[in-house]
């Protein structure tokens, strides 16, 4: 267990050292009662000495408001208040993906942490409960010796376990072998809440960002 932690932990910080090696255009759709609200798209990349990345809007497309004051007004409501909750929930998800190597040995080092092998796909299976709050689970799926997760599944909640947040997260690799989430799927059922993030148009940095 302890050799599978360490393998583990170095294929994160070997990917993620190249992976701040590029730019990205991040796509989100919200989606509320199966109908997407909010299209954005950004343009993304690490800061040189920060751990998160920085991006730069580039395009903002929102649903018409429905006709007549009233029917606006409830909308335009509903709409500040969907926003202000998914910041919070985009927040928390943050706090999962990308993976810190640090508290995943926390996590070994307390017994909250199990292994699978899938021998159907050769794939490792890695869970973890109690990554980020109580009660949460994280699953990772990956392969060690290609050095690369192909997904991770993630049950966890804003606030209390009553509202809860399920995200899936598929990864794809660059052709250097930097793999990198793909898109990610955040649900949020008690707000009747669908966010889709996806990646795409990778670019090797010219200069990192100061």
């Amino acid at each position: 267990m302890k050799e599978k932690i360490a393998a583990f932990k170095q294929m994160l910080a070997e990917n993620q050292a190249k992976r701040r090696l590029y730019t990205w255009l991040e796509t989100t759709h919200v989606a509320y009662q199966g109908t997407v609200k909010v299209s954005k798209v950004q343009d993304c990349q690490f800061a040189l000495a920060g751990p998160k990345p920085v991006c730069t809007e580039i395009s903002l497309t929102q649903a018409p408001p429905p006709s007549g004051f009233i029917r606006r007004r409830i909308a335009e409501k509903k709409e500040e208040e969907m926003k202000a909750y998914m910041d919070t929930v985009r927040t928390l998800v943050a706090g999962y993906v990308p993976l810190n190597a640090a508290v995943v040995q926390q996590a070994y080092e307390q017994g909250r942490v199990s292994f699978s092998p899938d021998p159907a796909t050769g794939q490792n299976r890695l869970s973890i409960t109690g990554y980020k709050l109580p009660g949460d689970t994280i699953t990772i799926a990956y392969t060690v010796a290609t050095k690369m997760i192909h997904s991770i599944r993630l049950s966890t909640y804003v606030d209390k376990p009553s509202a809860p947040v399920t995200a899936t997260v598929t990864f794809a690799t660059l052709p250097t072998g930097v793999f990198y989430a793909y898109q990610k799927v955040l649900n949020v059922p008690s707000q009747e809440i669908t966010v889709t993030i996806t990646q795409t148009d990778f670019s090797e940095l010219i200069e990192p960002t100061p």
